[in-house]
C-alpha cells in the first residue's frame, strides 16, 4: 500500500508508512507550508490525494474532489465555478471578484473562476488546505487553498494511452509520453481529448445542450542544470466548446405576477435537465499559459526558490438565452479575458531549532469583459417608458432594451513580501507564526449605453412606435482602489504522543475588493476573516488508522455578496459569523480492505447585511437579513467509502470502489426562502478496475450519481419586467453518468 505522490518542491517524494503486519496506511507528503512535509505533521486541516487515490476514486475534475472532501462544496452559475469551504465561499456571476478558495496548480494562481472548469485529469497529487491561508498562499484565500500538482516526466521512456466511452456518447483519448533528452533533461507530454453530447432535454433545439468538445495539451520539462540547480517548464493549452451554459427556471415564480403570466405561461420548464429555450447558446473557452521553476540549493541548510508563471483565459458567450424559456426575452453576447502574470521567490531554510521561509510575490492582472444583450421590460404605470423617452404612455407597454453595451477594464497589481517561522521549544513543543504585508491597486475603466425601442400593446402582438432613446449610464468611467494589508497567524503545535499531535492557531485572510462589471459606481470593498482553530491529528492501531479532526470559529467581515437590481447586477458587503467542527477517518481493516469518511458540521450566519429581495418580493423592500445562513453552507455534509482489492492468482488485480457524498439542505440566495433551497441529498459513485500481472493493461468500469440526483449547483436571478417580480435559473448536477475506459501502459 505504498504509493507516491508529487510535491511543487520536488519531481516526486516517495510516501511511506509505519508497518503493522505488513500493512498499514499511507503516510501522504505535502507542500501546504510551501516545503515538503508529512500531512500528519502539518498544522492545518489538510484533505491530500495521491495519484493512486485520484486514479482509484474517479478523481477529474473539482466537482468530484468536493464529493471527497466534506467541507469544500462545488458550485456553478454562468459558466464559473463557485467554490465554498467551510462555509465560505463565491458568490458573484457577472465577473467581478474572484473566488475566496485560492486555485493553483503547479504553484500557479489560476484567478479567473471560470478558467477552474478546464483544470481536469493528468494530477499527481491535490491538496485542499481548509481555512484562512492569508501568510503563505496571500489573497484571495480567506476559505482555504487547492493545489493541482500535475504528473512530471519520468526517468526512462515510459507513457500510456487511454481510451474511454461512456453515457451521452462521451469519448475520451488521452496520451501520456515521457521522453528523457538526456541524463539532465527529462520530457513530457499530455494530449488528451473528450468529447460528450448534451443531456439537457432541448426540444426546441437541434441538439441537447452542455454537450461539449474538449482538447487539452501539456508538455512538462525537468532540466538538472547543475547538482544544486534544477528546473521544471511547465506549458499548457485547453480548449472546451460548450453547447451552453444553460439556465433553467426551477419553479413558478415568474407566474405569481398576473402581467408576467399572459407572457410566460406554458413558455418554460421546471424540470431539471429540461429547457424550452428556441435559441442556440454557444461557450468557447480557451486557458492558455506556463510556469518556470528553480530550485537553487545554497547550501545542505537554505534553498531558494523562483516561480514565474503567465495565465491568459478567453471566454466567448454567444447569444445566450439567460432567460430560460420559449419567449425571446433576453440574449447576452459576453467575451472577456483575464490576463495574470505573477512572479514568487522563497528563501527557505533550517537553522538549530528554527525552520524559516521569507517569500515575496508580484502579480499583474488584466481583465476585459464587453457584453451586449436585449432585454425587455413591461409596465404597467409607464412611469418607466415615460421617464426613459419624455412622452406619456399606456398601460402595459411593452419596451425592449437593445444594443445593450458595456466595455469594461480592470488593470490589478499585487505586491507581498511574507514570512513564516517556526521555532522548536522542545523535542514536543513546537510554536509558529507568520505575517504578510501586501498592496493593492485597482485601475478601472468603464462604459455602460443601450438603446430603448418603444412598443404600444397590452398583448403581443406588439405595435412599434418608432421611439428611441439611447442613455449613456457611466462613458469612460475611471475608477481606482488602493489597499494595504496585513495578514498572519500564531499558533502553538504539541506532539501528545509520537502518533498524535495537537495544534491551535489564530489566522486571517484576505480578499480582494473590486468594481461591479455591470453598474456604474458600484465600488466593493475587501473581505477580511479572522479565525481561530484548534485540531488534532493521530496515527491509530499501529499505523492502520489515521483520525483528524478540527473545530473552529469565524469571523467574516465585508462578505461579497451579489445581487441582480433591474438589468444590472451590483455588489453589497456583510458581517458574517461560521462556528464549525470536522473529522476525517482512514482505516485499513487488512491488506485488501480499506474505508474512508469525514463529517463537518457547520452553523452559519449573517450579522450584518440587508438586501431587496427580486424573485419573492413584489414590493421590493429592502430586507434585514440578520441570522440567515450563508450560501451553500449545510449544517452538516459527509462523505463514505470502501474499498476493496482482490488479489488473482494470475497476478492480476482487482479494485472494488464505492463512494457515497451526503449533504443537508443548504441556500443558494441569502433570503433564506424555500424556494431558494437545495434540499439534503446523497450522491453515489461506484467503480471496478483490473490491472493485469504486468501492471501493462488497465481497465475501469465507472458510474457517478448511481441513484439520478438532482442537485442545484447555482442560481441565477433576474427581473422579469419593470415593476414586478423576477425569476430564478438554476444550474443541475450532471445525472446519472457512467462508462468504461482501457489503459494501456509502456
Amino acid at each position: 500500500m505504498k504509493r507516491h505522490i508529487m510535491t511543487g518542491l520536488a519531481a516526486a517524494i516517495a510516501s511511506s508508512a509505519v508497518q503493522a503486519d505488513g500493512f498499514a496506511i499511507e503516510e501522504i507528503i505535502v507542500t501546504a507550508q510551501k516545503r515538503a512535509q508529512s500531512v500528519q505533521d502539518v498544522p492545518i486541516a489538510i484533505n491530500a490525494f495521491s495519484e493512486d487515490t485520484l486514479k482509484e476514486r474517479g478523481i477529474i475534475d473539482t466537482a468530484d474532489l468536493a464529493a471527497q472532501t466534506p467541507s469544500l462544496q462545488y458550485g456553478e452559475s454562468a459558466g464559473a465555478t463557485q467554490l465554498s469551504i467551510r462555509g465560505v465561499g463565491f458568490g458573484l456571476f457577472t465577473g467581478a471578484g474572484e473566488n475566496s478558495v485560492a486555485v493553483h496548480t503547479d504553484g500557479l494562481y489560476i484567478a479567473n473562476p471560470g478558467a477552474i472548469g478546464l483544470l481536469h485529469s493528468d494530477f499527481a497529487a491535490v491538496e485542499v488546505l481548509k481555512g484562512p491561508q492569508g501568510t503563505l498562499w496571500g489573497r484571495n484565500a480567506t476559505a482555504g487553498v487547492i493545489n493541482f500538482i500535475t504528473a512530471g516526466p519520468a526517468e526512462e521512456v515510459s507513457g500510456s494511452v487511454t481510451a474511454g466511452y461512456g453515457r451521452y456518447n462521451q469519448s475520451e483519448l488521452t496520451l501520456d509520453l515521457s521522453v528523457p533528452v538526456s541524463d539532465t533533461v527529462r520530457t513530457r507530454l499530455m494530449v488528451r481529448t473528450t468529447q460528450r453530447d448534451g443531456f439537457v432535454d432541448a426540444p426546441n433545439l437541434d441538439d441537447d445542450l452542455l454537450g461539449y468538445d474538449k482538447v487539452s495539451a501539456r508538455l512538462s520539462v525537468d532540466w538538472d542544470l547543475s547538482d544544486t540547480l534544477t528546473s521544471q517548464w511547465r506549458l499548457f493549452n485547453a480548449k472546451q466548446d460548450l453547447d451552453g451554459p444553460f439556465f433553467d427556471p426551477i419553479d413558478d415564480r415568474m407566474l405569481d405576477d398576473p402581467r408576467n403570466a399572459a407572457l410566460f405561461t406554458g413558455s418554460y420548464a421546471t424540470d431539471p435537465w429540461k429547457t424550452l429555450i428556441t435559441e442556440e447558446s454557444e461557450q468557447e473557452d480557451t486557458l492558455s499559459g506556463g510556469s518556470v521553476r528553480f530550485d537553487y540549493e545554497i547550501n545542505d541548510s537554505m534553498t531558494l526558490a523562483s516561480i514565474t508563471g503567465y495565465v491568459n483565459f478567453e471566454r466567448d458567450q454567444l447569444a445566450n438565452d439567460t432567460d430560460g424559456t420559449r419567449v425571446d426575452w433576453v440574449w447576452v453576447d459576453r467575451p472577456s479575458s483575464d490576463k495574470t502574470l505573477s512572479q514568487e521567490f522563497n528563501l527557505a531554510g533550517k537553522m538549530d531549532s528554527w525552520d524559516w521561509l521569507i517569500g515575496a510575490y508580484m502579480l499583474r492582472q488584466d481583465i476585459n469583459v464587453e457584453q451586449s444583450a436585449a432585454v425587455p421590460f413591461l409596465s404597467a404605470s409607464g412611469s418607466f417608458q415615460a421617464n426613459l423617452v419624455g412622452v406619456p404612455v399606456a398601460e402595459n407597454t411593452y419596451a425592449v432594451l437593445n444594443n445593450f453595451h458595456l466595455d469594461f477594464n480592470e488593470e490589478i497589481e499585487s505586491l507581498a513580501v511574507f514570512t513564516d517561522v517556526t521555532k522548536e521549544v522542545n523535542d514536543t513543543l513546537r510554536v509558529f507564526g507568520g505575517l504578510r504585508w501586501m498592496q493593492e491597486e485597482r485601475q478601472l475603466r468603464f462604459t455602460d449605453t443601450y438603446t430603448s425601442h418603444l412598443w404600444f400593446g397590452a398583448e403581443a402582438p406588439f405595435v412599434n412606435t418608432g421611439q428611441s432613446v439611447t442613455i449613456t449610464a457611466c462613458d469612460n468611467l475611471q475608477a481606482q482602489q488602493e489597499v494595504t494589508e496585513v495578514t498572519g497567524r500564531l499558533g502553538v503545535q504539541w506532539d501528545v504522543s509520537a502518533d498524535t499531535m495537537t495544534y491551535a492557531q489564530l489566522s486571517n485572510g484576505f480578499k480582494s475588493g473590486g468594481h461591479s462589471t455591470s453598474v456604474c459606481n458600484d465600488d466593493f470593498e475587501p473581505e477580511n476573516l479572522d479565525a481561530l482553530e484548534v485540531g488534532l491529528k493521530s496515527t491509530l492501531w499501529e499505523g492502520r488508522a489515521q483520525l483528524n479532526a478540527a473545530i473552529f470559529a469565524y469571523d467574516y467581515t465585508n462578505f461579497q455578496v451579489e445581487e441582480v437590481i433591474g438589468n444590472g447586477a451590483q455588489v453589497n458587503n456583510a458581517d458574517a459569523r461560521i462556528l464549525g467542527a470536522e473529522m476525517d477517518f482512514q482505516v485499513a481493516f487488512s491488506e485488501a480492505w480499506e474505508v474512508n469518511g469525514g463529517l463537518t458540521l457547520l452553523d452559519t450566519e449573517y450579522r450584518r447585511f440587508r438586501n431587496v429581495d427580486t424573485i419573492n418580493d413584489p414590493t421590493f423592500s429592502e430586507q434585514n437579513l440578520e441570522g440567515n445562513p450563508l450560501l451553500r453552507s449545510p449544517e452538516w455534509s459527509a462523505t463514505l467509502g470502501t474499498q476493496y482489492t482482490l488479489d488473482l492468482t494470475s497476478g492480476g488485480v482487482i479494485v472494488l470502489r464505492a463512494d457515497a457524498s451526503l449533504s443537508g439542505d443548504y441556500q443558494l440566495r441569502e433570503f433564506d426562502h424555500e424556494l431558494d433551497q437545495q434540499d439534503s441529498y446523497t450522491l453515489i459513485n461506484a467503480s471496478a478496475s483490473f490491472t493485469s500481472a504486468n501492471e501493462v493493461w488497465r481497465v475501469v468500469i465507472w458510474a457517478k450519481n448511481l441513484t439520478d440526483e438532482a442537485v442545484l449547483y447555482g442560481l441565477i436571478n433576474g427581473n422579469v419586467v419593470g415593476g414586478s417580480q423576477g425569476w430564478a435559473s438554476g444550474t443541475w448536477s450532471e445525472p446519472r453518468t457512467y462508462g468504461a475506459k482501457m489503459e494501456y501502459s509502456f
